[in-house]
């Protein structure tokens, strides 16, 4: 019987303890610490991305803080602040590598004056907020350096003689993506390659057209009437071009397109007129007027510039 009693002590004794850890305070949560996330916009990044070497590059973020109020703002390229612009909405910029934050935020912060690395590889990049805890937040981003691969240089035929329509001895139709030249009965068999056609006319005078060009066929000795393939060579005469600069194909083509070439002729050409032109095959190129004789028997002579 006194083991009994002794048992039943130890019972409501266990029970007792259970109950009163089960009204004990509860576990506290987690304090919550700051946010960082990445602003859209021009020029901005927001993720992982590819960039030359040394190319500039900024960031805006929103800050936002957790239970506490925030302090700080920096960014790290792999474990190493670096000094930067921040820019506080409606703030004047301070460079520093620890910005001071103050209050409860939101807020919004641009980040520049950092260039991206001159070497190749991936650089990884960290924007971190700090609060009056030191707890942080932060958003990262992987960077990409790869040098570009570089434009192929033009090719370039010089001393390209052409004789006018009259002309017995020098071809009026040149291949531009050849440097070719033809006679009449050359001319009447490549038709497909012909780009353009030099005549000296009463009104237009030193002129290259474009086989389509309806100037052509004012010139009957030519017989571009019979072609079966007149080729439509876009052209503008472009006064002040610099010749020279177009060395690679990138250069080329953005020359190009900026001037945008709608004619089918370039008349009244003189000694260092250049013309850029796209030929029906979509090459993109640019002559030059090097010399001329102007008359109806005479010669122009080009140096042309085409994309590789």
């Amino acid at each position: 019987m006194k083991k009994l009693l002794n048992y039943g002590f130890v019972l409501v004794a266990l029970v007792s303890l259970a109950f009163i850890s089960s009204c004990g305070d509860p576990e506290d949560p987690a304090p919550n610490g700051p946010s960082v996330s990445f602003n859209t916009g021009d020029g901005l990044i927001t993720g992982d991305v590819q960039l030359n070497p040394g190319d500039a590059m900024a960031f805006k973020v929103t800050v936002t803080k957790g239970d506490k109020n925030l302090e700080k703002l920096y960014i790290k390229e792999g474990n190493v602040k670096l000094t930067a612009t921040f820019t506080e909405e409606g703030e004047t910029s301070e460079v520093t590598d620890e910005f001071e934050l103050s209050g409860s935020g939101p807020v919004v912060v641009t980040i520049s004056g950092i260039n991206a690395s001159q070497n190749e590889g991936v650089t990884a990049y960290s924007i971190v907020a700090a609060d009056k805890d030191g707890l942080e937040g932060s958003v990262e981003v992987n960077v990409q350096v790869s040098t570009p691969d570089e434009s192929p240089a033009v090719t370039e035929f010089t001393a390209i003689l052409m004789g006018a329509h009259e002309n017995a001895t020098d071809g009026s139709f040149m291949d531009a993506a050849t440097g070719t030249v033809y006679k009449v009965a050359e001319a009447a068999t490549n038709d497909s390659k012909v780009d353009f056609v030099y005549y000296y006319g009463a009104t237009n005078k030193v002129t290259l057209a474009a086989p389509s060009d309806a100037s052509v066929l004012e010139f009957g000795s030519l017989g571009v009437a019979n072609w079966g393939t007149k080729n439509e060579t876009k052209m503008a005469t472009v006064a002040g071009a610099d010749y020279s600069s177009y060395t690679t194909n990138d250069e080329l083509s953005a020359a190009v397109d900026a001037e945008s070439p709608s004619g089918t002729l370039s008349n009244e050409l003189a000694v260092d007129d250049v013309i850029l032109f796209t030929t029906a095959d979509g090459i993109k190129g640019a002559i030059k007027v090097t010399a001329v004789e102007a008359s109806t028997t005479g010669t122009i002579t080009l140096s042309v510039k085409i994309e590789s």
